[in-house]
């Protein structure tokens, strides 16, 4: 779910802001203000990880987090633009730690190689199919189909995670 969200949103994000005529300042500033929310993601990922109490609750949180960035990144204004990338960006990093976290939680040191790789392996099936999934339905519906698509991978993500906060 991860991997399809993300790169559905990534992948159309831009060109969405383009096709709505947004300067390129707009355009520009969003990708900046999505790689600031990522580094400030990736810190409070470490401060989750060191707190047991809150690492059941940090996978659905960024999930979910990315999902209502999505959500609200399909407005064709300015600022909802940057908002949703801050949203997005929070989780963004967070979620392959967390997931790497869980598979290390779960597995023996014999096992965790292999769950880490079946990890990787579903995400990188998600990065592959978000674009094409999230490509055909704008094509489709048009160009607010695809953040619509990505927050929807993304709730299912944060729903899988809410069902099993065992990750440690």
């Amino acid at each position: 779910c991860f991997g399809m969200g993300y790169v559905a949103y990534s992948t159309f994000a831009g060109a969405r802001l383009s096709a709505a005529a947004a300067p390129i300042w707009v355009v520009a500033s969003t990708w900046t203000t999505l790689g600031l929310a990522t580094l400030a993601g990736s810190a409070a990922t470490i401060l989750l990880l060191s707190r047991p109490m809150l690492r059941s609750y940090a996978l659905p949180v960024a999930m979910g987090l990315a999902a209502a960035g999505c959500l609200v990144s399909a407005a064709t204004d300015p600022g909802a633009a940057m908002t949703g990338a801050i949203l997005v960006g929070l989780g963004l990093a967070a979620t392959p730690a967390l997931v790497t976290a869980a598979a290390r939680s779960r597995s023996s040191e014999s096992d965790y190689a292999r769950a880490f790789s079946i990890a990787t392996a579903a995400m990188g099936l998600g990065q592959l199919a978000g674009p094409v999934l999230a490509g055909g339905l704008a094509d489709a519906y048009g160009a607010m189909a695809a953040p619509l698509f990505a927050a929807g991978a993304y709730a299912l993500g944060a729903t899988f995670a809410t069902i099993d906060r065992r990750v440690t």
